[in-house]
């Protein structure tokens, strides 16, 4: 299946963002962290976020290092690099996707895709951060024959209350499908292992689909 990834304008603003790291938990305060044993764990942010947003707070038994990393379809990974946290820290993640709001720059399509018959704008803007670190915000552009594009999300839901992760170990936070199919749909669908994509049996040679994923990678510590 021929699929070519369009060059995807990425911009990186940095933006200064307050939080608690290290921070006493809420949950029982000092008599949760008796026990600073085990694999970190995590749950549901409780906080307010952006309607675009979801959270998970990260709570350190032994010490860890963890980082935040993206990769696309024909496109280089990359990652926040790593970072220590310590035993009895606790730590916000944050991340989402949206649609582009009303008068953005309007972007054209490329000479390979407007010859394919690609008119169709989709675009999505993703942001991804610790809580206590600078953002980093993505913006990609994709295109589609007239009526044929659609774009799917899955997203990671932290329990309610704190459960333990895999250490080491990979949590998948988000994966976005991007689709160009003049028959059938792809199926994109959660799993406890990580997002699983269908493409229909009828795809041609001028059918694409293009993925994005964000993970979470854990990794022990010595003392």
């Amino acid at each position: 299946m021929p699929a070519v990834l369009l060059r995807l304008p990425l911009v990186i603003v940095l933006a200064l963002a307050s939080a608690a790291c290290g921070a006493r938990d809420d949950e029982g305060g000092a008599d949760v962290l008796r026990e600073l044993t085990g694999p970190p764990q995590w749950r549901l942010v409780r906080e307010a976020l952006p309607d675009d947003g979801m959270g998970m707070t990260l709570r350190v038994r032994s010490p860890v290092r963890v980082r935040l990393r993206h990769r696309g379809s024909q496109q280089l990974e990359q990652d926040t690099g790593w970072r220590e946290l310590a035993a009895g820290q606790t730590l916000q993640v944050q991340w989402g996707q949206r649609a582009p709001g009303e008068g953005e720059a309007k972007d054209r399509p490329g000479r390979e895709d407007e010859a394919a018959g690609r008119s169709d704008r989709h675009v999505r803007r993703m942001h991804l951060h610790f809580s206590d670190r600078s953002v980093t915000y993505l913006r990609f552009t994709n295109w589609s024959r007239p009526g044929k594009g659609t774009v799917q999300a899955v997203a990671a839901l932290p329990p309610g209350r704190y459960e333990d992760l895999p250490m080491p170990g990979t949590i998948e936070l988000l994966t976005l499908a991007f689709s160009d199919l003049a028959e059938g749909a792809v199926t994109l669908r959660r799993r406890e292992q990580g997002s699983v994509l269908h493409p229909p049996a009828s795809m041609g040679p001028e059918d694409r689909i293009l993925t994005w994923s964000l993970f979470l990678d854990i990794e022990p510590l010595a003392d």
